[in-house]
């Protein structure tokens, strides 16, 4: 997809950035819901050896999360879509 639809820039322009407020929360939320989840998971992966699935999913998560950052880097901020000045803030 090459284009910045109508609704995406309606969401982009809807959550970004968050008003300065409720900043703290939203980055509390996402670094609990990313980081947090991956690091329980890990630990608990690792204190019940018995449950070879959580070990597993531990290691899916960390794989994709270092794949996402992997990503982001060689794709770059806008990830081969046309730059807009529309989506100038996020």
């Amino acid at each position: 997809m090459r284009a910045n639809s109508a609704a995406e820039l309606w969401l982009v322009h809807a959550l970004n950035p968050p008003p300065a407020a409720i900043r703290w929360l939203v980055t509390s939320v996402f670094w609990l819901g990313s980081a947090g989840v991956i690091a329980l998971l890990v630990i608990l992966g690792l204190l019940v050896p018995g449950l070879a699935a959580i070990r597993w999913t531990a290691v899916a998560a960390v794989v994709t999360w270092g794949v996402c950052l992997l990503l982001g880097e060689i794709l770059g901020p806008s990830a081969g879509r046309p730059v807009t000045d529309s989506l100038a803030g996020p």
